[in-house]
């Protein structure tokens, strides 16, 4: 991996030359030169357009489009189109009056279509262009469709080669409600998308957009481009027509996902070395002399490390918990996590309802009954829009009094909760994000934020969190995010704030997804710093679950494999309660995910140590196994003992004391 490591230092130390859009192509251009080359590759195909499985890897990325595509489009029914019948003529672009900005239709040769459209930017100003059209049929929530399209960049001398484009179905009015966003980079060859959709729905006019209400558009950025769309169509195929599953889909895939991945050898080869211990029991008579040849059983019970997710305390306290769903919930939790944290009953617009708050300070008290430690989530969310209206009315025009607030709030919340909590996200969500209040305040207001979450909660972990920083777009490592974060940390460490650890959040998207090597020398960088690492919102928010299941594998065996991560949590874990209706472990009737799978294999099956043997003649049982607790059992002249026992890096041996 080093070699690996050095080629992406030099390539991202020296982004400071690059523009900010060279990021997201390092992705998003990748992905599309990874797609096959249907066109000037026919001689390679039995088909003229589609032959057997094409797959080209270029980089970090993979994209891979088969013959399987196309079968499963033969096999949907009619379905009811979204646009009309010239698609090509339902598009407008609507870009500021300032850009210098066409849209033409242009012949096209050799291709399954013979027109597309061609916009064509030169010397944008600020702002963003669309080129929209809208539904010409109604669209209701939970509704299943597909749209499919063909698009290639026009390089020129003064026009890229990778073009950026979002494709966004999206309400027509506020809140913009969006079933669907996938950022692309296209590439001067033809390349045909399958982007399937469910319906999200939202508007004064209930659960159904009437014709013109939604936006079918590709945004398109600030930069001088030019790009061809081209063989268009949106279907509607409405609810308990077809399933998601036999709707054609362009996936992706990312290096290191190979199971025979040097990364991966070296991530198992540091696991044995840090998370695990070389355990000695010893056995000893009721006068304190060895006992040979006793049989000894170590049976694992807990992991010292944690893994853990959102906990909702309604389903474990409260009329909720009667349920069968809660009963399960409740269930699996036990058998899956030993940390948890809350949502939403402690940020700070949550804790300030009565109840709330008492659904805190309750669903804490079952945590602790239950052996399940707390991690807080979040001090401060540094932004108007987290809060209610009211803290905004009160402070936009007075940040002294916001401070007093605030630093008022941290006494409250921690002060109730102190020496319950392992570690606290004291802000959330703050690096490179212009409208997040230190830019309006003052830099130093963290350093006092940090200052007072410590007076208040010493014992408890001080945690710098945010997103897009382990897991990014092209799998970077100093992207103007990534940097802006490292540099709050710098600021917060050499203004002597008693920040402790880094909280990554760690979402994967179809657009974000960091190859592991990436992700890992991300955490080198924080790891540098002298920080502790935790992942503090693990999601997967991807349709396919087959890649969902890999990246669960690899990005929790290189966060485990890292010895300064000290704690992974997933952002839910069951469909049924979870903020995207997609968590990575169960599905709604609670069927096991691949990546509930894959979790499960690594954390209760290649991670988790049972041994026996017997003792040798000093009365010494030996074995290595995961640091946790464990359950031992020693059997001699026909009776038996069992106690439990934690084994750490600090205390390897346990001994085993027999009546006599």
């Amino acid at each position: 991996m080093e070699s690996w490591r050095t080629e992406q230092y030099l390539r991202f130390m020296d982004n400071s030359r690059l523009p900010l859009i060279t990021f997201k192509n390092l992705f998003l251009a990748s992905i599309l030169l990874l797609m096959p080359t249907l066109h000037g590759q026919q001689e390679e195909f039995e088909d003229e357009f589609y032959s057997g499985d094409v797959e080209r890897k270029v980089g970090f990325w993979v994209l891979h489009q088969d013959a399987a595509n196309e079968a499963k489009l033969s096999k949907l029914p009619q379905g009811q189109a979204m646009l009309n019948d010239d698609p090509l003529s339902d598009f407008q672009l609507n870009a500021p009056k300032n850009w210098n900005a066409q849209m033409e239709i242009v012949p096209v040769e050799g291709m399954p279509f013979e027109q597309a459209i061609r916009v064509t930017i030169d010397d944008p100003k600020k702002g963003r262009a669309t080129l929209r059209a809208y539904n010409t049929t109604p669209l209701t929530r939970k509704d299943i469709g597909l749209a499919i399209f063909w698009a290639r960049s026009v390089p020129g001398s003064d026009k890229p080669e990778n073009v950026d484009v979002d494709f966004v179905l999206q309400m027509n009015q506020p809140d913009w409600f969006g079933s669907i966003k996938r950022d692309l980079t296209l590439s001067p060859e033809w390349q045909k998308y399958y982007i399937p959709f469910k319906a999200k729905v939202k508007g004064p006019k209930g659960i159904t957009a009437q014709a013109g209400e939604e936006r079918i558009q590709f945004q398109l950025e600030a930069m001088p481009q030019s790009f061809e769309i081209a063989g268009l169509s949106c279907v509607n195929y409405g609810v308990g027509n077809v399933t998601f599953e036999q709707l054609p889909v362009t996936t992706i895939s990312y290096r290191g996902r190979e199971l025979d991945a040097p990364w991966r050898k070296e991530a198992n080869e540091r696991i044995e070395k840090i998370r695990k211990g070389d355990f000695t029991v010893e056995v000893v008579d009721a006068s304190g002399n060895p006992v040979p040849d006793a049989q000894v059983s170590l049976k694992m019970t807990r992991h010292a490390f944690p893994f853990g997710s959102t906990f909702h305390g309604p389903r474990a306290v409260g009329p909720e918990s009667e349920t069968e769903d809660s009963k399960q919930y409740i269930k699996h939790f036990r058998e899956n996590f030993t940390r948890a944290v809350f949502e939403g009953s402690t940020k700070w617009a949550g804790w300030n309802k009565p109840t709330l708050r008492q659904e805190a300070i309750d669903s804490l008290e079952w945590l602790q009954e239950n052996n399940i430690s707390f991690r807080g989530h979040v001090l401060v969310y540094p932004k108007w829009r987290k809060h209610d209206g009211q803290l905004k009315k009160t402070y936009k025009d007075d940040p002294e009094g916001l401070q007093k607030a605030i630093l008022a709030h941290i006494e409250d919340i921690a002060g109730t909760f102190k020496g319950l909590v392992t570690d606290w996200d004291v802000i959330n969500e703050h690096s490179a994000d212009p409208s997040s209040w230190p830019n309006w305040m003052g830099r130093e207001v963290m350093v006092e934020w940090f200052k007072k979450a410590a007076e208040v909660d010493p014992g408890s972990g001080r945690l710098l969190t945010d997103n897009g920083i382990a897991i990014t777009v092209g799998g970077t490592l100093y992207n103007p995010k990534q940097k802006a974060y490292y540099s709050d940390i710098d600021f917060l460490i050499e203004n002597d704030a008693p920040i402790t650890g880094a909280g990554l959040q760690s979402r994967y998207f179809w657009h974000r997804i960091s190859p592991p090597e990436a992700s890992l020398e991300v955490f080198d960088i924080l790891a540098a710093k002298g920080l502790d690492l935790h992942v503090t919102e693990f999601d997967i928010i991807l349709e396919d679950e087959e890649l969902q299941g890999d990246l669960m594998r690899d990005y929790l065996t290189a966060a485990f494999s890292h010895p300064a991560m000290q704690s992974f949590i997933m952002w839910g874990f069951w469909d049924g309660a979870h903020h995207r209706n997609n968590a990575p472990l169960y599905r709604a009737d609670w069927s096991l995910k691949p990546a509930g799978k894959a979790y499960r294999d690594l954390v209760f099956g290649q991670w988790w140590t049972e041994a026996e043997g017997k003792t040798d003649a000093e009365g010494d049982y030996s074995t290595r196994g995961f640091f946790g607790d464990y359950e031992v059992s020693v059997t001699a002249g026909g009776k038996t003992v069992t106690q439990a026992v934690a084994f750490d890096e600090n205390d390897k041996k346990a001994v085993v004391k027999l009546d006599s």
